[in-house]
């Protein structure tokens, strides 16, 4: 079921992002749900959506830049948006990403931390740019969850 998923939201995503992927300037941020709740062939299956979508864009500094984040318990920054300049050290840092396995999903904290830290411009996000956030998860959050991270995600898109 999840590569038949997989390969859905992929077709759509390509649809639907090609604007931008042709004349847009966008900084993409992947947030990839990193725990033991996640069957380790799917994790690898969440890492070829990020690397078959990433490849779709022209990456730069002056076009698209992507971060990434791996979550669970703790919350590991891949890569921040000015951390590489190219496409393949971006690819190639994409398969590099290993699963932690944490306790917990907590994708409330993820959210919160793509929201305060990765689109920060000491990370490189850029202002008047378009701000995409892609976010992966098994299902729902562990209990703890204070409904910031879903409000100031929703602030986001409503902004841009």
């Amino acid at each position: 079921i999840m590569r038949v998923l997989y390969l859905w939201i992929l077709s759509f995503f390509a649809g639907v992002l090609c604007d931008i992927q042709c004349n847009k300037r966008a900084d993409i941020a992947f947030v990839i749900d990193s725990s033991s709740s996640i069957w380790p062939p799917n994790f690898v299956t969440q890492k070829h959506f990020v690397y078959d979508v990433l490849d779709l864009f022209d990456i730069s500094p002056t076009k698209t830049q992507v971060a990434a984040l791996s979550y669970s318990t703790p919350i590991k920054p891949e890569f921040q948006f000015n951390t590489y300049q190219t496409k393949d050290d971006v690819l190639v840092a994409t398969q590099s990403i290993e699963q932690t396995k944490g306790d917990s999903t907590r994708t409330y904290r993820a959210i919160r931390y793509m929201n305060n830290v990765m689109f920060s411009s000491e990370n490189g996000a850029r202002s008047n740019v378009f701000k995409i956030a892609i976010v992966m998860t098994d299902g729902e959050t562990n209990p703890g969850s204070d409904g910031y991270s879903l409000e100031e995600a929703k602030k986001m898109t409503l902004q841009e």
